[in-house]
Order: C-alpha cells, then structure tokens, then sequence
C-alpha cells in the first residue's frame, strides 16, 4: 500500500508580508499546514510538497532534518548525514518524499524538517519548518477517539463554571474536543472530559496517548487522570482518579501539537476503566486547551519489528508448488523492478522445476526494449535474531544461454522500497551456478550472518529483449547452520592466508560490542609463532575505548566429559593499556554483541598471561572443566583505549577433551 500525503506550500505575496519579510526572488516555504502524521507501516511515502511565490529556472535549497528520538526514516532526495539537498528547476515546485522505516523502539517520535539554505534564482526562506509526528506501529490500538463526530465516546461534566468542554473543527487532523475558561475574561472553571468504560480485563500491560495544543497561556496545566471506581454516570468527584504523567504541549501558539507520549496504564487493567482530561482555570489566568487523538494501546510481544512485519521463524522452504498459473508471482514473494528496468518481462511460475515441478523462471526475452533489472523479494523478514548463521540452499539452472546474471542477496534495512534498502550480495553463489544454457539443475549452497531479521532476494541484471538467459529456481531452503566444533580441536591460525591480513580466521568471529570502537580489534597477522597467528591491538586508533570479541564461530559440546585440557600460545608485544580475557558462554546466540550473553571468565589463564609489552610467547595451559555438560562458545575479549594500547597475538591453539 502506497499512501501519498501531499503538503501544499505557498508563501507571502509582497502585498501581505511585513516590510521586513520582503525579500528579493522567489521565496520557498512549508504553508499552510506545518504538521503531518505518519505511522510506522511498510511502503508508505508521506510527500512533502513544496511551491515558491514565483517562477524559478534553476533553485536549490538546504533542509536539515532532526529526529527527537531513536526512529529511522529514509528521503527522496537522499539524506547525507542530517541533511537533505533539494533542486527546483523550471517551475514553482518541489517535492521530498519521506518513508518511515518499522523499526524496533516501541515509542513515537517527531521528524523535523527545517529549509536552512537557498541559492539560485531562489531569493529566501518563508514557513522554514515542518514537523512529522511518527506514531509507533509495535502497538495494537484498542481503543480510540479521534473526535471527528463530537465528543464521541467522551462526556462532557462541569464540576464549576459556565464554559465546559466542546467540539471545534481546529483538530490536529480534523476536528477536536477543546476547553476554554475564558468568556470576556478569564473565569473560575473545573471541567472534566470523561471516557466511556473501557475493558482492559485480561491484559497484562497497556499504554495510553493523545496529542494536545495549548493556546493564549500555558496554565493552568492539564490534567489525565484514570479511574477504576467511577460508576460511569455522574459525579466524578464521588470516584477515585490518578493523576499520570504525560507531555503536553508547552507553546501558547495555535497549532503547535505535542504527542504525550506512551503512558503506563498497566496498574489499572480493569473490566471498567474510565479515563479523563481534567481542567481548571481562575479569574487571574485560563488557558485553551485542545485534544485529539486519543487511544490505548497493548503492547504485541509478536510485532517486535513494528508493522506488518510478519517474522517468519526458520526453517523456511518453498517449491512453488502451489503456484499453479504460469507467469504468477509465487505467493510468499513480491517482484520489483529497478528504475532503469523494462518491466515487461521478469519473474513467474513455470513447469520447469526439479523433475518437471513448478518453479520460479526469470528472462528479459522479447517485449519491449530495454534491459532488465527485476528483484524477486520475500514479502516477509526472515528471524536470525538468535541464529548464528543461516544455511541457504536452492536448485538452479539455466535453459538459455545469452546477457542477463543471477545474483542473490539479503537485506536487514528493505521496507518495500527497493532503492533505499542496503543489499548484500552472497558472492559466494556465482561460482556455484551452471553454465548458461546447459539446462540442467544443480544445487546452490550458502549462508546468511544471523542476529538480525532479513528480506532475501534474487536479481537478475543485464537481459535484454534481443537476446536474454533464462534461470529456473526450485526448492528453496532456508534454516538454521548448526555449526558445531569438536573436540579435539586445534588451530594454528595458518588459514588467515586465505582470510587476509586483518580479517578473521575461519574458526571464528570478530564482535565489536555497540558504543566502543570500531577501527581497531581482532584480525589475522603475520605475527605468529612460526607463521600467521590472530591479534587485538587498539594502537593509533580512534580515541576512546576499545571492547573486542573474538569468539568460535561454533560450540563446542563437552557433554560426556570428564576433563578438558585449553592450550595456547599468547604474546604481547606493545606495552600499554588494555588486555585479554578467556571466556566461556553456553547462552551466546552465536552473533551479536557478547555482552547480551552471560560468560565466564577463566581465570586461571588469565594469570598465566605474560606481561604487557613484555615480548615472546608464552604457553597458557588451562581447562575448562566447569563447562562439562554445557555446550559452549569460548571467547578472547580485548579491552583497551586507544592511542597507547598494548597488543596481543594468540597462536596454535589446542582444545581436547577425555
């Protein structure tokens, strides 16, 4: 779904500017609406549009764009850094068009987007800010009001005082329910604005959240008060009520909506709970106060990527069997084509599968000009957020030989737009494919880094009308690498040559836990023993702290057990700050930053390490006998500040077990 909210932006004619608002040109703005709302949904584009108050052959403009709070949100034209540029050529109007990207922090934020620069024929600024309010969508709404009929569910009571609570038509989006205690002055007032009942009964946790607009003053302040005891028909004042902390708008300009943000209501899950917006003013100060969007929401622990994500949990396979109607796209998948693609030709079914089943067939052959770039793309995230690593298998072949290349990929950042998704290739998979236009099936085998949540997609690049292959896929898999080591066990880190210099040696992984450096840690050197060994060094890196993991790329099952016997060799060879630790863990998802895991540090190979800087290798010979029974991943962390760090180079290690 495609939602395309169009912000029209004009600014002031000379005739109706102050004299120190004229400016010489044309002049850009955000006019007449400065706010929109947007929500945490896959492939919605909210589009900003933007006018000048006359004719431009050529403009461009700076718009600097700030985020209140964690959130992720992509922009066409692309952002570069905070900041955004925007061209204006032959004309009077621009656009930016913005997608709010589902991401993992159950909490609204703003996106404010402010016009800091202009040249070219474009002469100044008008209206410079615009404010997008991004809901959370990792909550279910059960309850809502959004006072477009009136008061709605809500009553009206005026505990004091003539004015009470009424509709206006001057809403965030829409109209609103408003209360002013001012009428030829400020007057003595106490107004309540009160729910129906709603049931919260079997709910283990809940929030609440509405935006409000203060006009004239600022106090007295709001009030949202929650009750469980009111009888729902009179008197509020004879019930009980709490008082909840909640934001509220604090600008006494019209328009100037604030979100109150997530409020816990979960000590109040009651069959009959009644909320209210409470309201007093005096002969000295009344404010206008102004609500709207109302509602509860229960937290989903399932929708933990927000929106329609969808989390489809390993092992995964398809043989497209069901995709019965030749040229149809297969169910589980969508197919999108690059912007310089012809679009005429592509992916679907076909009765050319495995032993004539069906599968997924792709050529750019006949049909218009052009060249083809088209995607075939999950429709749902794979979750690898506690996979180490994920085995990928499928059959391949090709019927025709011509232009056109097979490619496959995974992304954890795609939200439905192609162009705006970080891909990586599985490069491994070139090698694996058969000759073009052999015509006989093989089988593709590779594996996708886990800890993350991933679309997978498959390119084909390159085939024309004239003259392009054609590849046939079936049977795909994929599920989880159970990637074990056993004992015994040893390493003489000597494969780094094929690794490269600073890279990881097969055996194991390098983790860089979030918050330190990332320019410096474990890699492969030829500093080892009599050849290559593995080293941590934090030297003439960025300054600040260095917290690096080297950790087995498997686990080690020492179930059956009765001793272990660790032996390495380690040297330091830069005297400073920082050093090493061994480590154990049977919890470590097998990626991911180590410190969500529970180790334990082997503390008796920590006091056979030579000293820092001290030179020549030392033999650690230790166990790990507390780790019988367990399945483990052992770990080298290195920690150091930068600038005068010491290094350390670990050789030739020995893991045995009787």
């Amino acid at each position: 779904m495609k939602k395309l909210i169009y912000i029209l932006s004009i600014v002031c004619l000379f005739a109706s500017c102050k004299p120190e608002d004229v400016i010489s040109g044309p002049a850009l703005s955000f006019y007449p609406t400065t706010v929109a709302t947007a929500v945490e949904e896959d492939e919605i584009t909210y589009v900003l549009s933007l006018e000048t108050s006359g004719l431009v052959n050529s403009g461009t403009a700076t718009i600097e764009v700030s985020l209140s709070a964690e959130g992720t949100i992509f922009t066409n034209p692309p952002l570069s850094g905070n900041t955004l540029t925007l061209d204006i050529t032959e004309g009077t109007t621009a656009q930016i068009e913005v997608t709010v990207l589902n991401d993992l922090t159950p909490e609204d934020y703003t996106a404010k987007f402010r016009i800091t620069d202009v040249s070219g024929d474009l002469g100044g600024i008008g209206t410079s800010e615009f404010t997008l309010f991004v809901l959370d969508n990792d909550n279910v709404p059960i309850y809502q009001e959004d006072f477009n009929a009136g008061l709605g569910s809500f009553t009206a009571f005026s505990e004091e005082g003539a004015q009470e609570w009424g509709e206006t038509d001057f809403g965030f989006e829409g109209a609103g329910a408003r209360m002013s205690g001012f009428s030829g002055g400020p007057q003595d007032n106490k107004d309540w604005l009160i729910s129906e009942a709603v049931d919260l009964s079997g709910l283990t946790s809940a929030s609440a959240q509405f935006v409000s607009d203060v006009a004239f003053e600022v106090e007295p302040v709001l009030e949202f008060r929650v009750s469980t005891d009111y009888d729902g028909l009179g008197d509020p004042t004879t019930a009980t009520w709490t008082t909840l902390e909640a934001s509220y708008d604090t600008q006494t300009g019209f328009d100037t909506w604030t979100p109150s943000g997530k409020i816990d209501i979960s000590n109040y899950l009651e069959a009959e709970t009644y909320f209210a917006f409470y309201y007093t003013s005096n002969t000295d100060v009344s404010a206008q106060w102004t609500i709207d969007d109302f509602a509860i929401s229960v937290f989903n622990p399932d929708a933990s990527g927000g929106g329609n994500e969808n989390l489809v949990n390993l092992p995964f396979s398809e043989d497209f069997e069901n995709c019965t109607t030749d040229f149809a796209i297969p169910s589980a998948f969508d197919v999108q084509y690059a912007s310089n693609s012809k679009d005429d030709r592509g992916w679907g079914c076909r009765q050319f599968g495995v032993d004539n089943s069906r599968a997924v067939r792709v050529n750019a052959f006949g049909g218009d000009a052009g060249t083809a770039d088209t995607w075939l793309i999950t429709q749902n995230k794979f979750n690898l957020r506690t996979v180490g690593k994920a085995s990928l298998q499928f059959d391949v072949k090709s019927a025709s030989a011509g232009d056109g290349e097979l490619k496959v990929y995974y992304s954890t950042d795609y939200f439905g737009v192609l162009a705006l998704a970080t891909w990586e290739e599985l490069t491994d998979v070139t090698a694996q494919l058969p000759t073009k236009g052999s015509d006989t099936y093989t089988t593709v085998n590779t594996t996708i880094p886990g800890g993350d949540v991933v679309y997978l997609a498959f390119q084909f690049v390159g085939g024309t009308e004239s003259g392009s292959s054609s590849y046939d896929i079936d049977n795909i898999v994929l599920d989880e690498l159970n990637v074990e080591l056993t004992l015994p066990f040893s390493d003489d880190f000597e494969n780094c040559s094929e690794a490269g210099e600073y890279n990881m040696p097969e055996n194991w992984i390098e983790e860089l836990v979030p918050g330190f450096n990332t320019d410096r840690g474990w890699g492969c050197r030829p500093f080892g023993r009599s050849g290559n060994g593995v080293q941590a060094s934090a030297h003439n890196g960025d300054a600040a702290s260095d917290n690096a993991w080297m950790i087995s790329a498997g686990r080690f099952d020492l179930s059956g057990l009765t001793s272990t016997t660790l032996e390495f060799y380690v040297e330091s060879f830069f005297d400073g700050d920082g050093g090493i630790k061994l480590l154990w863990s049977e919890d470590y998802a097998g990626s991911g930053n180590p410190e969500n895991a529970t180790w334990t540090e082997v503390t008796d190979a920590t006091s056979q390490f030579p000293a820092s800087g001290s030179g020549g290798f030392v033999l650690v010979s230790t166990n790990l006998d507390a780790a019988i029974g367990k399945t483990i991943h052992i770990a080298f962390q290195y920690e150091s500040s930068s600038g005068n760090a010491s290094s350390w180079t670990i050789d030739d290690l020995t893991f045995t077990g009787s």
